[in-house]
This record gives structure tokens, sequence and C-alpha cells, in this order.
């Protein structure tokens, strides 16, 4: 039985002979040194709390595709917040206001109303604020006119407005009865 030293130094073994190749793997992928070394850190980390020597399943592939999974994870939620960083600087200029510091409940309350949307209107409302397309392409994906699209548009934004409008009177009433 191998005791604790000889597995702190297998691990130690695996680490220097993987750390620097796993680092330029993610750096490739997410083109940012910290979150390159965070990604490879994490990865390590948890193959610690997983280590057994002799009987470890962490070779040069299994990190390698643990480092790309993570790389992927932090893309998409990279993706996933800049669309929400899009989402509400559109609108905004459809005349939503935003408090930034309750953001996160701005998200489950956008997420809520979304999902009450008809699916037409809700596949719209994801295409053009989300994807970013324009209201043409997004005609053009469910063949129907432009102002088609506009209407959909429209009926997303106003439900959103009233959600927001609510909200912002039940806090109102809610601070009030403090």
């Amino acid at each position: 039985m191998m005791g604790v030293r000889d597995r702190e130094c297998a691990f130690e073994k695996l680490f220097k002979e993987n750390y620097s190749q796993l680092y330029y793997n993610a750096l490739y992928i997410v083109h940012d040194s910290e979150v390159a070394r965070d990604v490879v850190n994490d990865v390590f980390t948890r193959a610690w709390e997983d280590f057994s020597y002799p009987h470890h399943r962490y070779g040069v592939a299994y990190l390698r595709q643990c480092v790309y999974n993570r790389c992927l994870d932090y893309l998409k939620h990279a993706k996933v917040e800049s669309a929400y960083a899009k989402f509400f600087l559109d609108m905004s200029r459809h005349g939503i206001d935003w408090n930034m510091d309750e953001q996160e409940e701005y998200i489950e309350l956008i997420n809520r109303v979304m999902e009450k949307l008809p699916v037409r209107t809700r596949f719209v409302m994801d295409q053009c604020f989300y994807e970013g397309h324009t209201y043409k392409e997004v005609a053009a994906l469910l063949d129907i006119s432009i102002s088609g699209v506009k209407q959909h548009v429209m009926k997303g934004l106003r439900l959103l407005r009233e959600s927001f409008s609510i909200e912002y009177a039940n806090r109102k009433i809610t601070k009030k009865n403090r």
C-alpha cells in the first residue's frame, strides 16, 4: 500500500509535467492568461481531491479534456453574460430603466416573463435580443413579414414593461411598509 508521501509525489510529478501544456491549451481557447490559470488550477484542484495513487485515472488526455471542457463552460458563461448585458442595453433603449444592483432579480424576472410568452413571440425576442439578429433575418427564418416580427417584439416589450412596472410598484410598497 502506498503512503501519503507517495501520493503527493505522484501528483506533484503529474502537475509539473503537465501544467504548462494545459495552461497554453487553455490560453489558446480563452485568450486570457488569468482565466487560463484559473481553469488549469481548478482542474488540478479537482484532480487532487479525487487522486489516489496508484489507481489514479488522470492521464494527460483526461486532464486536457477537463481543461477543454472548463474552457467551454467559461466561454458559454461569458456569452450568456454578454447577451444579458446587451439585452439590458437594448431594453433600456426601449424605455425600461435598470438598477444594476438588482441585476440578478431582473434576470429572474425576465426569464419568468419570457417563459410566459407565446412560443413564437419568445423565439422572436430570443433571436432579436439574445442572438442579435435583425428583424429582417428573423422574418426570413419564420417566413413572416418584418412588421410581423415588430409586432412580436412590441408584444414582448410591452409584457416586460408591465412586469417591471408591477415589480417596481411592489418594491415601493414594500419599502414604505418597512
